[in-house]
């Protein structure tokens, strides 16, 4: 019952399912692909996932690919403290949410701003970057306002909407702290200030045994 799941370390994707596995206490290998030698882009790697892309989860003789994906079928393995709800109100939420992560955040924190920053081809047009950092702010926003109810998304306890959001959230963070990224404002610069809930809420999955474990390892220490 080996589980190997390959990664591309600093992939939001990948730390989302490895915190899902540190949640869930499953032991697993890492394979760590290096983006530049295109190990991702190898007729080996083809084999497990024909689009290239990480994370990838090999299990015996099933691999699963896309993140989620993943996260649902590690919560199969082990249904004790199910990532994905134990009824119908549960599931339902954690899914919605999931979805407003995948379909509302990821492209403003990750696609249009901390991706760019960290690949040097951040805008430096005005225009552009209020823009960024307005859908940025509302993003956020959305997680506040949630977390201003419960003390994680969908209630008292993590769920697989959480897991998705952290890596998001940090991988903006850690990218908004980059000197091409000072035109975004000072609103990102302090969480506690602008985000209080989100703050909190991040500090506690931080607090998580299992959490370190799950970060990129090339951001470790």
């Amino acid at each position: 019952m080996a589980l190997e799941l390959y990664i591309i370390s600093g992939s939001p994707h990948a730390w989302a399912v490895m915190l899902g596995m540190e949640t869930k206490g499953l032991k697993y290998t890492v394979r760590r692909l290096d983006p530049s030698k295109k190990e991702h882009k190898t007729d080996a790697y083809f084999a497990l996932n024909p689009h290239g892309k990480v994370p990838t989860l090999k299990h015996d003789d099933a691999v699963i690919y896309e993140s989620i994906a993943i996260l649902a079928y590690i919560d199969q393995l082990s249904p004790k403290d199910s990532l994905f709800g134990v009824t119908p109100k549960q599931t339902g939420l954690i899914w919605q949410h999931i979805f407003e992560i995948t379909n509302y955040l990821r492209a403003p924190l990750i696609d249009d701003a901390a991706r760019p920053i960290f690949q040097g081809r951040f805008t430096d047009n005005p225009a552009e970057v209020r823009e960024i950092s307005v859908k940025a702010h509302t993003a956020l926003a959305w997680a506040e306002g949630i977390l201003s109810i419960s003390p994680y998304l969908t209630g008292n306890e993590i769920s697989a909407a959480d897991v998705v959001l952290i890596p998001y959230l940090n991988s903006f963070l850690r990218a908004t702290g980059k000197p091409s990224a000072k035109l975004l404002g000072d609103a990102f610069l302090s969480l506690a200030s602008s985000f209080p809930n989100l703050a909190a809420w991040a500090a506690q999955i931080e607090a998580l045994p299992g959490y370190t474990q799950a970060c990129p390892p090339h951001w470790r220490g």
